[in-house]
């Protein structure tokens, strides 16, 4: 089968007419069956109808919407709170442990500022 162009005014999708190569009918069953599930959920049917998608279009943009929030959201702070803190622990006790004093003035120093942060 052959699929258009992208630039020939049909996008990106098969050219069922003259290819015969339809969607394959696990996916447009699978596809029905999470329909059907998800019209039986009021909000999803609602969101749906209201803005002319299928369910599952809902669901998948609800699903993605909740990914990212929990990794720039509660996963995000939880990483960004590692890094400040690990790297920093380590690389001040490797200052003590070498008695190098301009290093740990330095990470007081850090240490310092990121108590002042942290608090505030």
């Amino acid at each position: 089968g052959r699929r258009r162009a992208a630039g020939s005014g049909g996008g990106m999708e098969a050219d069922t007419a003259t290819s015969g190569a339809p969607a394959p009918a696990w996916w447009e069953e699978r596809l029905s069956r999470a329909n059907a599930w998800l019209c039986g959920m009021a909000p999803v049917r609602h969101v749906a109808d209201t803005c002319g998608l299928q369910p599952w279009a809902v669901a998948a943009g609800c699903i993605t919407w909740f990914v990212g929030f929990l990794v720039w959201g509660f996963t995000g702070e939880l990483i960004c709170t590692a890094v400040g803190s690990l790297y920093p622990m380590y690389a001040s006790f490797k200052a003590l442990e070498d008695g190098d004093q301009e290093e740990v003035n330095m990470w007081l120093m850090y240490w310092v500022t990121y108590a002042l942060v942290v608090l505030a």
